[in-house]
């Protein structure tokens, strides 16, 4: 890992603020100090990583992604102990895919040599720091227009192998729109598995190292909106995090004049959030109103999401009273799948480039996909042991729909109380796809605290538990 070094020198956000600067560039070089004492636990655990990938496959390349693949990885810092924060993103480049189970002994065996629990035996899978395995075949460098592949070419480490990045196609200007929605949305299965309402209610800071990761994740949402609004506008992409915010900032007024109407301090919000997520420390834990902090995170994470799919889709998307939508989310997801299947189909089908016929190809594709999915996913949700109904197996919407219900069940936290009706709207949103009658029963008449509370709960390991099916589902992450 070589010497960590970030310095401030945009001028346009010096002719801002100067303050803003000064306070950012001390907060930078504290983190820098600190990742460089880092440095050595850092490359023992690479070795370790590699280790085991090499003992048990024989990949093309190995890579480390995400914010340690650009040296801008999180830190939390208590006295005299550093630890990172949330994962090392390793992307494994193999000639054909690997079976998950083999992928799953490997990181078994990475997060025991690197005495961390691993993902399958944990309470809440993310929660905690972690190793995270994926893989990508060279077909898929050339047919995939993923976020994660543009920034594996421009932001990542070769751990080990050849670089295969030269054969990587996608391009800024093609990366799929699918990339925001899944960022943005992506973000409510992490608040729901990390979220704990009886602390949020009590307004209790005395559960840090069970506050760690809740707090990250709401930052991650604010440093992430940059990425998802650069594939609408994108010069105010860049390689890094930090790079990336301070375009956002310089840029924010010009670039997104409606956001800025209902959004004004967003800009402040993604700096803040950007340099503060480096750095987390156990101080800075005890003085933070997570209460606020999280309500302002959900009401962002809405009106972001919103924007975004009317700025990508042309689809208005307005919430109610109580937090719910009204957009047909069958022909939304048909037409956030589009760009994904274009780009794959024109990569595949090269010899056919008659514009009508690649269009019809790929919606008949996107349709016989996800007939194949939803099947999938009414049989994983029954042998989980849901009560999965049938309109899964002909509708479109599935994880659109529990993802929205996610985030209205995380709007239903308002001013220190959980609110009924925001809740029952959640549970309407849940029932289109499982059937929770014996729910639906408590909704009748003003409720206590207490029950309240029990209801949430049980929603919100219900809808996690279904998200995380439908998202691995869908996905194909199995």
């Amino acid at each position: 890992m070589e010497q960590i070094i970030i310095t401030m020198n945009d001028t346009t956000l010096i002719n801002h603020n100067k303050e803003i600067v000064e306070h950012i560039q001390k907060t930078l070089n504290e983190y820098c100090d600190i990742m460089n004492k880092f440095k050595n636990s850092f490359e023992h655990h690479m070795k370790i990583i590699v280790n085991e990938i090499l003992r048990e496959l024989n990949p093309i390349a190995i890579y480390l992604v995400g914010s340690f693949g650009r040296n801008e990885g999180s830190l939390y810092k208590q006295d005299h102990h550093i630890k990172p924060l949330r994962d090392y993103d390793i992307l494994i480049v193999v000639d054909r895919r690997v079976r998950r189970k083999i992928l799953d002994r490997v990181s078994l065996r990475i997060h025991e040599k690197l005495n961390l629990v691993p993902p399958a035996r944990r309470d809440v899978e993310f929660k905690g720091f972690m190793v995270s395995l994926t893989q990508f075949t060279l077909s898929d460098l050339q047919r995939q227009n993923l976020l994660k592949l543009y920034e594996l070419k421009h932001a990542s480490k070769l751990l080990h192998g050849i670089d295969v990045r030269k054969y990587i196609r996608v391009d800024i200007s093609n990366i799929s729109k699918y990339n925001g929605i899944l960022i943005l949305l992506g973000k409510v299965i992490g608040l729901l598995g990390l979220l704990n309402i009886r602390m949020l209610i009590n307004k209790s800071n005395n559960e840090i190292d069970e506050s760690i990761d809740f707090v990250y994740e709401c930052l991650k949402v604010y440093t992430e909106i940059p990425t998802v609004l650069s594939l609408l506008n994108h010069s105010i992409y860049k390689p890094k995090f930090l790079d990336r915010c301070v375009a956002f900032y310089s840029n924010y007024d010009k670039l997104f004049p409606e956001l800025r109407n209902v959004l004004p301090d967003l800009k402040y919000d993604v700096l803040h959030a950007c340099v503060r997520r480096l750095l987390l420390s156990k101080e800075y834990l005890e003085r933070e109103n997570i209460r606020t902090l999280f309500q302002r995170t959900i009401r962002t994470l809405s009106l972001v999401t919103a924007y975004y799919i009317a700025k990508a889709y042309g689809r208005i998307v307005r919430y109610n009273e109580c937090g719910s939508i009204n957009v047909n989310l069958g022909k939304l997801y048909m037409d956030i799948l589009y760009d994904l299947f274009e780009f794959y189909i024109e990569n595949s089908i090269r010899q056919y480039r008659h514009r009508s016929f690649q269009r019809i190809l790929t919606y008949i594709t996107i349709y016989l996909f996800l007939r194949e999915r939803s099947f999938k996913l009414f049989i994983k949700l029954r042998k989980a042991g849901f009560r999965a109904k049938l309109r899964v197996l002909f509708t479109n919407d599935a994880l659109l729909r529990l993802w929205f219900a996610g985030l209205t069940l995380l709007k239903s936290f308002k001013n220190g109380n959980l609110d009924q009706e925001t809740m029952l709207c959640a549970i309407k949103m849940i029932s289109s796809i499982v059937d929770l009658k014996d729910i639906l029963k408590y909704t009748i008449s003003d409720l206590s605290m207490k029950i309240k509370l029990t209801i949430f709960e049980y929603l919100r390991r219900t809808l996690l538990s279904m998200l995380m099916i439908a998202d691995k589902t869908i996905h194909m992450k199995e």
